[in-house]
């Protein structure tokens, strides 16, 4: 999937500069994001934890940002939402890159 210069590409071959890859990833942005998509939704966290098969200590604790969660885990947490989970990453990435500016 690279070129022989390292350079990523889309499959649709539309190439994109290193420059515009968020490089570090932030658990704590990303708990703090399924924690507004979890209000905007109107979940308790108790109901989404259930819908999601987590136990609601540990979605609180993701939600703190003091646990990381799994691809796993963000895929259920996805489907509880009703949303497809690169809905989730994109708005992670937007607000990564707002913190980095």
């Amino acid at each position: 999937l690279f070129r022989e210069n390292d350079t990523p590409y889309c499959e649709d071959n539309v190439y994109h500069e290193r420059s515009s890859v968020i490089s570090k990833y932030d658990h704590r942005i990303t708990g703090q994001v399924i924690g507004l998509l979890r209000t905007q939704k109107s979940f308790p966290k108790k109901q989404l934890a259930s819908r999601a098969n987590l136990a609601r200590s540990h979605l609180a604790m993701i939600e703190n940002g003091r646990k990381s969660a799994s691809v796993e885990t963000l895929w259920n947490i996805a489907s509880a939402l009703n949303m497809p989970l690169s809905s989730i990453i994109k708005t992670v990435e937007n607000e990564i890159a707002k913190s980095s500016e």
